[in-house]
């Protein structure tokens, strides 16, 4: 859950923030050059700014009532920095020699409409993914799907046991259909446990 709930965002606002301070520094990412750290620290801000407008957001708007008024704000500086970010990361996809290579290679796979789609793709999928993980919280879908999974477990456990009842040597015919019924029965529990 730490993984998707802090890793997952600050991996994102890295990597939204290295293309934004490539642009802020005009391509020239140098460890000598001090215009390097301060182009890179503004573009990590940028992203902070983004996650942090977002999940203010988010907090006003569950409050509900005035709530929702006071969300009005920080959504506006949210999309404003998303849309700035968005720019940024579109001028390193275009300009950066790593990228253009990398839409040179997949230029050679797609039609020109998809490297488009591909192009900007790029440019909008770390911004947006840094707001979406602040309105969000995704730990409640990681979580439901670990729940149900013991269930499909259990659920395999009982075939599996079935499957063994049919395959012994002597059984009868009529304790074979029990046990089929036996199965179905918790087929039908299982499923209503997992609709639940």
């Amino acid at each position: 859950m730490c993984l998707l709930r802090f890793v997952a965002p600050l991996v994102l606002m890295l990597e939204s923030g290295y293309a934004c301070g490539w642009v802020f520094a005009n391509g020239d990412l140098s460890l000598n050059n001090p215009n390097t750290y301060l182009a890179l620290g503004r573009g990590i801000f940028l992203e902070g700014l983004i996650f942090a407008m977002f999940k203010l957001v988010r907090v006003f708007a569950l409050k509900g009532g005035r709530g929702l008024v006071l969300s009005v704000l920080p959504f506006l500086i949210g999309v404003v920095g998303m849309i700035v970010s968005a720019g940024c990361n579109l001028g390193w996809v275009n300009r950066s020699g790593e990228m253009t290579s990398v839409t040179a290679m997949v230029g050679q796979f797609m039609p020109a409409l998809l490297v488009s789609v591909f192009k900007i793709g790029l440019g909008l999928l770390f911004p947006l993914a840094v707001g979406a993980f602040a309105l969000f919280d995704v730990t409640h879908l990681v979580e439901d799907i670990l729940k149900s999974s013991h269930l499909d477990n259990r659920a395999v456990k009982v075939q599996s046991v079935g499957n063994a009842s049919y395959a012994l040597p002597g059984s009868s015919k009529e304790s074979r259909d029990q046990g089929a019924q036996g199965i179905q029965g918790n087929r039908i529990l299982f499923s209503r446990l997992h609709l639940a």
